[in-house]
C-alpha cells in the first residue's frame, strides 16, 4: 500500500510544533512558580467550556492588584479543575504573577497540578510520538 511520506512528515512537524508549545507552556509555568509573586484575585466571571475529550474547562475573569498597587484584569483557564473545584463570582482565588510582566499570571492550583496533568508530560509524549513517526517518514523517503 503506497504511503505519502511527505504528508506524514508534514503532520509530524505540526505535532512537534504542538509539543514545543506544551514545553514552552511548562517552562513559563515553572518560571512563575519559582520567580513569581503571589496575589489574591477576585473572580468577576466564570465560563464553563465543554471539551470534545475530557471534562469541561472553566475560564475565569479575575481582577488582581500587584504589590505595587497596579490593578490588572485577565482571563485565566482552570485546566482539569472544573470537576474538582466550583468557582463562584465574587470569590477570591490565589494567583501567581510575573514581577517583570505583571499581566502574565496563572492560578496557583496550576502550579501544583499532578505530573500527568503537566504540560511537560504532554510535550514529551507528543515529541516522542511525532518524532518517531517523522524519523520513520525520513527513513522511507531516503530509500
Amino acid at each position: 500500500m503506497p504511503t505519502n511520506y511527505v504528508a506524514v512528515g508534514a503532520v509530524c512537524l505540526a505535532g512537534i510544533g504542538l509539543a514545543v508549545r506544551e514545553l514552552w507552556k511548562w517552562r513559563t509555568t515553572q518560571h512563575l512558580g519559582q520567580q513569581g509573586l503571589s496575589a489574591a484575585a477576585t473572580i468577576l466571571a466564570v465560563q464553563t467550556v465543554a471539551q470534545p475529550k475530557g471534562g469541561p474547562v472553566q475560564r475565569l475573569e479575575v481582577v488582581y492588584r500587584t504589590h505595587s498597587g497596579t490593578q490588572y484584569r485577565r482571563w485565566l483557564v482552570a485546566e482539569n479543575n472544573a470537576s474538582e473545584e466550583e468557582y463562584v463570582v465574587g470569590d477570591e482565588v490565589a494567583i501567581c504573577y510575573d514581577a517583570r510582566h505583571p499581566d502574565h499570571c496563572v492560578l496557583e492550583s496550576i502550579l501544583t497540578a499532578p505530573w500527568w496533568e503537566s504540560p511537560l508530560y504532554r510535550g514529551i509524549l507528543l515529541l516522542g510520538i511525532f518524532g518517531y513517526f517523522l524519523w520513520q517518514a525520513v527513513l522511507h523517503l531516503r530509500t
